[in-house]
């Protein structure tokens, strides 16, 4: 449980995300630290439709990180032991693969709320990047790749 990328959605104890079963199996941890399996959720198939407020906001967390030395840094990192391309290419992979996983979480965690279909909104968004932020303060620094 201490490896699992957590997240606090207002419930008592934070939520665990774990990898399995063609999805992610989320599991709440009780205030007496046993750990509560609450379901398991397969993120869609395909990019989940936005609210144009959703889109925005994503279009700024996506921006933010593009200005971030650590991000550079991380693509850096990753253009030192992958193969051929510009910065432009990393990067811009780089940035799709975290959209795609916020996109992934917001939508895992509407569904994990009973809000299942229809559009992601700015507050589904929201709740996304708070879960991939969570996971990357669970995560080693990027001192410790260096």
């Amino acid at each position: 449980m201490s490896n699992l990328p957590l997240f606090f959605d207002g419930r008592p104890g934070p939520v665990a995300i774990a990898s399995g079963l063609g999805g992610w199996e989320m599991i709440e941890l009780a205030p007496d630290g046993t750990a509560l399996t609450r379901d398991v959720v397969v993120p869609p198939g395909q990019p989940p439709l936005l609210t144009s407020e959703g889109e925005r906001l994503l279009e700024g967390y996506l921006r933010y990180w593009l200005m971030r030395d650590a991000f550079l840094a991380a693509v850096h990192v990753e253009m030192l032991r992958g193969a051929e391309g510009s910065v432009t290419d990393w990067a811009s992979e780089s940035l799709r693969a975290l959209g795609a996983l916020t996109l992934a979480r917001g939508s895992a965690r509407a569904k994990l709320a009973g809000r299942d279909g229809g559009r992601l909104t700015e507050a589904d968004v929201a709740a996304g990047i708070r879960a991939v932020d969570q996971d990357g303060l669970d995560r080693p620094t990027w001192g410790d790749r260096f």
